[in-house]
This record gives C-alpha cells, sequence and structure tokens, in this order.
C-alpha cells in the first residue's frame, strides 16, 4: 500500500509513532499539523498508552481517571521542587532570612546524641543555634514547568514535607511556614502550625511534618518555604532543632482520581506526643520512621489492556484543548476515529514510505530518536542515520541557514554541539555574587562584586553586563571546575570528535592603580590529570592606564582524548598594595565548546550512553 499524504495513514500507525513523540512536542508541534493529527493527539487512548509506556500506571490498573493528558503531565513533572534538600551542598540555593547566634551549620547523620535517619540515603542535616535560625526557598512554578493555566484550572494538590529532631540533652523550638503566593507575590494559602515544643532529654527521634494544599484559590504562582528554629537554653554552639529531606511535590488532584479508603481511616497514624501540636487542615506531625504520606500518593499505575483497534472503532468524548496554543483549556468535544478497511488493518509500519517517516521524525527530538526510535527497527535505524534527516533538523532549529554551503563531517554531531553550545561557567558576570565559584586565594580584602563602571572604571562593551568581581592587595584567585558529562558531553563525542573549546575573559584596571591578571585553564582526565593548559604570563597594566576592559581568548583543539573536566581560574591583585579592591577586574568569563571540529574522524554511528543527561 503506498501513500502520498500524511492524512491518508492508518491511525493506528500514525498512533504508534506518537507514543515516541514526547508530550510537550506533540501539542507544541504535532497537534498543529493538521485537523486529524490533533484529534488523534487528543484521543484518552494515545495518554493512557504514554502512562503506561512511562510507567505511571501499570497493565493491571482499573481506576478512574477524569483527564489523563493532564494526568500524563502531572505525573511527568512530579519531582522534589526544593533544591539541595539534605545540606549536600552546603547552603546551596537556600536564603538565610535569620542568622542568630553561633548561625546555621550543615552537620552529618553521624555521632550519639541522634538517632538514624529513616531514609539510609540522606547523610546530612542542617542545624540552628541559640537564637532563632531561619531559612527559605522561593519556588517558581513556571520555571518548574507548570504552567499558568493547569495551576489555575486543574490546581493539583501541593505536597509539603519537611522532617526534624531535636538533640537528646537539649530542648528545642522547631517552626515552619509555607505559603502559596500570587504573581504579585500576595499570599493565597498559608500552612503555619504552632510551632513544635521538644522538651530537655528527649528521645531525639526524627519527626515528619506533612501538609496538602486542595482546591485553593487560582493564581498560585510561587510557593514559599521557610524553615528552623532555636534552642531553649540559649547554650552557645548548635543545640536547636535539626531539619532535613524537607520537598514540595505537585500531584494530580483528588478530583482526577478515585478516593484512597486508607486516607478515611487513617490508622497508621501515631498519637502527637507531648509537647507537639496535633493536626492542622490536613497536616499531621508524625513520630519516629518514615511513614506513608497524608494524602492520597500515585503508586506506579496501570489500566486493562484493550487493542488499539478497539479503542478506535467508535465515537469516543475526549477532552481536548480548545486553542491550539498548548496543554491550557479544556473543553469535551466528539471526536470520530473511523473502522479500519482491510488495507489498513494488512498495512505494516515497514511498508510506510520513508518520506513520511522522514516528516515524522523531524518533530521528534534528537534524545529520543536515538534512546527510543532509533532501537525500534532496522528500517527506523537506518532512517535516523540518514544525513538528510539531521540536516534538516538543523535547518529546522536555525543552526544552519537555507544557504549554507559549509561542509560538515558529521551532521548528527554538528546537531548536538549546536544544541548543547552555551557558557558552562555559571554566574560570570557576578549577577549572584560570588555563587558557583570556588574561592581559592582570597587575599587582601578579599574578592568584592562592583557595579560596572565603578571607580575611575570604564563600561562594558556588551551593555548587558552589569558587574565585575574585583580583587584587593594580596593574591586573589577563584575558580569553577565544569564535569563535562553532567553538561550533557557524553564521552565518546570528546573522545572521537573532540570538539574546540573555546575560553574567553574580559579583565580591566582602575585607571588610578595598577595591577596584575592572571589565568589558567586546564584539560583534564577522569583521574584529574591535566591532559592541556592555557597559562598565559600574568598581564601587568601600569597605573593611570586608560582602564579599558581587554579580552583574553584561547581555543583547545585536537586535544588528547580522555577530557572530561575543564577547570577555570582567574584573578590577580594590584601592584600599590592599596587596602580596598585596586586590583584587576574580571567579569563575563566563557567556556563554549563550539561545534567546530578540527579533527575530521569518520562520521560514527554510535550514540549517548543514556544521552548522559
Amino acid at each position: 500500500m503506498a501513500v502520498e499524504n500524511i492524512n491518508e495513514l492508518p491511525e493506528n500507525i500514525l498512533l504508534e509513532l506518537f507514543t515516541h513523540v514526547p508530550a510537550r512536542q506533540l501539542l507544541l508541534h504535532c497537534r498543529l499539523v493538521c485537523s486529524l493529527w490533533r484529534d488523534l493527539i487528543d484521543l484518552v487512548t494515545l495518554w493512557k498508552r504514554k502512562c503506561l509506556q512511562e510507567g505511571f500506571i501499570t497493565e493491571d490498573w482499573d481506576q478512574p481517571v477524569a483527564d489523563w493528558k493532564i494526568f500524563y503531565f502531572l505525573q511527568s513533572l512530579h519531582r522534589n521542587l526544593l533544591h539541595n534538600p539534605c545540606a549536600e551542598e552546603g547552603f546551596e540555593f537556600w536564603s538565610l532570612d535569620v542568622n542568630g547566634g553561633d548561625e546555621w551549620k550543615v552537620e552529618d547523620l553521624s555521632g550519639d546524641q541522634r538517632k538514624e535517619f529513616p531514609n539510609d540515603q540522606v547523610k546530612k542535616y542542617f542545624v540552628t543555634s541559640y537564637y532563632t535560625c531561619l531559612k527559605s526557598q522561593v519556588v517558581d512554578l513556571k520555571a518548574e514547568g507548570y504552567w499558568e493555566e493547569l495551576m489555575d484550572t486543574t490546581r493539583p494538590d501541593i505536597k509539603v514535607k519537611d522532617w526534624f529532631a531535636a538533640r537528646p540533652d537539649c530542648g528545642s523550638k522547631y517552626q515552619l511556614c509555607v505559603q502559596l503566593l500570587s504573581s504579585a507575590h500576595a499570599p493565597l494559602g498559608t500552612f503555619q502550625p504552632d510551632p513544635a515544643m521538644i522538651q530537655q532529654k528527649s528521645d531525639a527521634n526524627w519527626r515528619e511534618v506533612s501538609h496538602t494544599f486542595s482546591n485553593y484559590p487560582p493564581g498560585v504562582r510561587y510557593i514559599w518555604f521557610q524553615h528552623g528554629g532555636v534552642d531553649t537554653h540559649y547554650w552557645a554552639g548548635w543545640y536547636g532543632p535539626r531539619v532535613t529531606n524537607s520537598s514540595i511535590t505537585i500531584g494530580p488532584p483528588a478530583a482526577l482520581t478515585p478516593p484512597n479508603p486508607r486516607l478515611q481511616n487513617p490508622e497508621w497514624c501515631d498519637t502527637p506526643a507531648e509537647g507537639l501540636s496535633g493536626t492542622s487542615g490536613h497536616a499531621r506531625w508524625s513520630w519516629g520512621g518514615r511513614l506513608p504520606p497524608l494524602s492520597f500518593c500515585f503508586r506506579e499505575m496501570g489500566h486493562s489492556n484493550s487493542t488499539l483497534k478497539e479503542s478506535l472503532v467508535r465515537w469516543s468524548t475526549e477532552k481536548r484543548p480548545t486553542r491550539a496554543s498548548g496543554p491550557s483549556t479544556w473543553e469535551a468535544q466528539p471526536v470520530c476515529a473511523p473502522h479500519p478497511t482491510p488495507a489498513m488493518s494488512l498495512l505494516s509500519i515497514n511498508e510506510l514510505p520513508e518520506n513520511i517517516l522522514l516528516e515524522v521524525f523531524l518533530h521528534v527530538p534528537a534524545r529520543q530518536l536515538l534512546l527510543h526510535c532509533r532501537l525500534v527497527c532496522s528500517l527506523w535505524r537506518d532512517l535516523i542515520d540518514l544525513v538528510t534527516l539531521w540536516k534538516r533538523k538543523c535547518l529546522q532549529e536555525g543552526f544552519i541557514t537555507k544557504d549554507w554551503d559549509e561542509p560538515v563531517a558529521d551532521w548528527k554531531i554538528f546537531f548536538f554541539l549546536c544544541s548543547l553550545r552555551r557558557n558552562l561557567l555559571r554566574n560570570p558576570c557576578a549577577e549572584e555574587d560570588m555563587r558557583s565559584w570556588k574561592i581559592d586565594s582570597n587575599g587582601g580584602h578579599h574578592w568584592k562584586v562592583e557595579s560596572l563602571p565603578g571607580a575611575h572604571g570604564t563600561g562594558f562593551p556588551d551593555p548587558r553586563v552589569k558587574k565585575y568581581f574585583v580583587t584587593s592587595f594580596e593574591i586573589c584567585l577563584k575558580s569553577q571546575l565544569i564535569d563535562l558529562k553532567a553538561e550533557g558531553y557524553w564521552e565518546d563525542l570528546m573522545d572521537r570528535f573532540r570538539p574546540d573549546i573555546v575560553v574567553t575573559d574580559w579583565f580591566a584596571a582602575r585607571a588610578d592603580c595598577g595591577c596584575t591578571y592572571k589565568i589558567q585553564v586546564q584539560l583534564i582526565s577522569a583521574n584529574y590529570i591535566v591532559l592541556a593548559a592555557f597559562e598565559p604570563p600574568p598581564v601587568t597594566i601600569e597605573q593611570w592606564s586608560d582602564a579599558r576592559w581587554t579580552e583574553v581568548s584561547h581555543t583547545f583543539s585536537d586535544y588528547p582524548p580522555g577530557v572530561r573536566y575543564i577547570r577555570f581560574q582567574h584573578g590577580g591583585k594590584d601592584t600599590q598594595f592599596w587596602a580596598g579592591w585596586y586590583g584587576p577586574r574580571v567579569t563575563n568569563s566563557s567556556i563554549i565548546i563550539s561545534s567546530k571540529m578540527t579533527r575530521n574522524p569518520a562520521p560514527s554511528t554510535t550514540q549517548p550512553e543514556s544521552m548522559q543527561g
């Protein structure tokens, strides 16, 4: 059977293809192709199959779900929205709102005066002192993938959990406040139970507090989480409450699933202990080991198997978006699925025209093509390895133009290098103070962040750059170590193709003071052996210079195989030894892995190991 138009393809074949396309691509791109694709993408069958494929349901699932599309998105987004909840990264991501006494501290879960945490993967905790210590995070829901109409129309359950404990030799007071905020940061919902007072000589068990926000007002755009406390004996050191493993998760609302009988009779809940508040709304304090959550927790679910043909040969009422802009506003409309003809039922996927399959593959993200689609069969593998597909994907993404005439050794690798291309250094322009930088040397009056142009300085060539780092009268050095695998650059890509690594940095002096600037960049192996380095002689700028910004750059090409890390370090000092910050100023540093390859190896048929992130 030959088909010339994509609308002649059998619906069961198209549905099979759509199960391999990520959900956002289905709604943002594929759904806009034509009315046939729109109707198929709106079928319940497709979203139930995608839920099954992703493990959100299991084969024997038989509970009703009101909206499978929304259920799929909520499950795929489900994760802890709080960063660094267990202190593995120090205080990264946390705002220290109140830092009293001897201030916040991170300690290991070890020693005699504590009980083991119920989850053996948790290794550290935050601990407070003899004056109040509070820390917080603000979760931006849109940045986390929860678009506005999803939150306003569906209002998924927002589940908050926190764990705290006291030392047995000292009493303490623990407090928690969680607020749902509007775009103007006005509170739309608040959970703030009474502070938990723990008496001296307690059992030091870890306690869990949890709360579920349900059916809250529309307009929630942020979630503010704050916790902490103080010891009640005012002892120097860190004797206040300990906190760890905090979480905020968003799950399908109860309206999408049937009630859980266990919630109506929660016999597993312990009685609140002396000195601790009881329940508050949907919240409950619980003692000792890890207990089940207090609101319905979606397990790995499934549905009864039915053939695709049976689900297609019927009239069905499906919920689908009324606009083509995305998964937003829903209304019930009838969708007709035609009866398959004999030709349709006999059609094999290998009989489809290659041009039709290639057209579909254009809408599939590259990582999914290699991780899933390429493994379906030899036909799909050969089509996905075609140069034509990757040239068209490069054109579609804007990596090349229609009049492109430069030779490319491997279009697949070129596509991935272009899609990964970005500055690998974090916080290069001091917008987040010293965050993400390791301070190697902090001489004189230490590193400092100032706003451009600064005293006796000049404006930066790029008006988007607003700040810079500045050094002092003794050597100041700071660095970053880039893990290439964590950034998406898998080992075979770096070893076989060795794309150019371009390093740039900008520095300037004050007009009224001389200074010395230095930079060092190293390519490092998995065993931290230096494979290549860029370390020019230090640059000395005399007093009464023009204070103009100077760019330094270097390109690593055809370096040895085995590069796994890049270490970037820069800094300097002033030459007059003046108190304050008169040394070199640095900003807008960058490390970019180019799509250019000085080496031209034979085209690779390998693919990333699980795409390495």
